[in-house]
Parts: structure tokens; C-alpha cells; sequence
């Protein structure tokens, strides 16, 4: 009887694991696309102020 307690415990646990790393995909996912939209739009900035400087430089300063 006392492992049906740790067998829902368990199956519990990875119900809600899975669940985490579905979040954890989405996040990273959302976060390349943030990344990838940043990187244009700092090169358009760039360029738009006529800077010599890459996404690197402005993206350092902003971030701060």
C-alpha cells in the first residue's frame, strides 16, 4: 500500500516535469525570436544613424 503513495509521488513529479519543459522550449524558443529581432532591429538603428558599429556594440550599450 505504501508504494502506491511514492508511485503517485513519482508520476506526480514527471506530470509536472514534462510540463515544465514545454514551458522551458517555448521560452527559448520566444527568447531566439526576441534575439533575432533585436539583431535587425539594431542593425537598422545602426544604419539609420550612420554608425560603423555591429550589433554587438549597440546591443552592449542598451542591455546595460
Amino acid at each position: 500500500m505504501r508504494n502506491d503513495g511514492y508511485r503517485k509521488a513519482y508520476e506526480d513529479a514527471a506530470s509536472e516535469l514534462e510540463g515544465i519543459l514545454k514551458d522551458q522550449e517555448r521560452i527559448e524558443e520566444r527568447i531566439l525570436s526576441l534575439r533575432k529581432t533585436m539583431n535587425a532591429l539594431a542593425t537598422l538603428i545602426c544604419q539609420h544613424e550612420g554608425r560603423d558599429k555591429d550589433f554587438t556594440d549597440y546591443a552592449a550599450a542598451t542591455l546595460r
